[in-house]
């Protein structure tokens, strides 16, 4: 036979085996999985044979992660910006902060993070210790995805440390799932976070060393205001780091709006990035929300 009839039987019975293998089901035709075809083959001046060609095993299908979580996935570096509220800057009245989180390219948003609390609460309470609820929403959708939860506390030293829960909100139909919490521990003299999962399993370390420029001295200027906490693995392994970035002389100056900086663990999973996101929020709370006539940086 030549090349061509031997080519077209094979590809003929090809096509009539996958027919025969297919099943009706609602007036179409269904390919049942198979774990071989099983070829007739006619060499060029032989006789037909059959043979079977195993097929490869599929890969796994991996589970579709929800819009909010695919997003932290597919970033290593995020930006968390601060918006200015402009009736703040001229009355001095403590408004309700809102964040845009953004991709590494500083200009698509992922997420718009609206603060939850009282007006009275704002006025009276500092940043460091006033009870809040962060809403994380997806953007541009505006979908639901975390919930940030801080309890009021009053702190001494070692005692009572601030705490944020972190909620799932992604599913409309459950209740929120804790995801994590972050606790603000205390140490002598530098600034420590500790982040905890869902089982309550420390799974980083987030320090903020005390011999740096912008912890100390209240300037507009950049050298003072770029401040690093680096995230660390539960053994002290440096292995991501969160920035807080210079704003702008005017920004630094006249308001508290910060910018911020994360690289994210090569190896973080979707739900640990959303702890550390959380994270960031609390150490703007904590060291950099505060007034004219506040202590910085306490």
């Amino acid at each position: 036979h030549s090349n061509a009839e031997y080519m077209g039987k094979t590809e003929f019975f090809c096509f009539a085996t996958s027919m025969s293998l297919a099943s009706l089901k609602g007036g179409k035709y269904v390919q049942p999985p198979v774990d071989a075809i099983v070829m007739q083959i006619a060499p060029p001046g032989g006789s037909f044979y059959r043979t079977a060609l195993p097929l490869a095993p599929l890969p796994p299908t991996l589970p579709l992660l929800p819009p909010g979580y695919a997003m932290l996935a597919s970033q290593s570096k995020i930006f968390i910006k601060q918006k200015v509220e402009l009736f703040e800057v001229i009355t001095g009245f403590e408004t309700a902060n809102r964040y845009k989180v953004l991709q590494e390219d500083k200009k698509t948003p992922m997420f718009l993070s609206i603060e939850k609390s009282g007006c009275l609460t704002r006025q009276i309470f500092p940043g460091d210790c006033r009870p809040f609820e962060m809403e994380v929403l997806v953007m541009p959708e505006k979908r639901r995805f975390l919930r940030f939860r801080r309890a009021f506390t009053c702190t001494l030293f070692c005692f009572n440390r601030p705490v944020l829960e972190v909620f799932d909100e992604s599913k409309k139909d459950s209740p929120p799932q804790l995801l994590g919490k972050v606790k603000n521990a205390w140490t002598l003299c530098d600034r420590l976070f500790l982040l905890y999962d869902e089982k309550n399993n420390l799974i980083f370390r987030v320090n903020g060393r005390c011999c740096q420029c912008g912890l100390f001295f209240q300037c507009p200027c950049s050298p003072c205001n770029n401040i690093e906490f680096h995230i660390q693995t539960p053994d002290k392994t440096t292995v991501g780091v969160i920035r807080k970035e210079w704003s702008g002389c005017g920004k630094e100056l006249f308001t508290d709006a910060d910018n911020f900086s994360c690289e994210f663990p090569r190896d973080a999973t979707p739900h640990a990035k959303a702890v550390i996101l959380a994270c960031v929020f609390l150490i703007d709370y904590m060291y950099f929300e505060r007034k004219d006539h506040e202590t910085p940086y306490r």
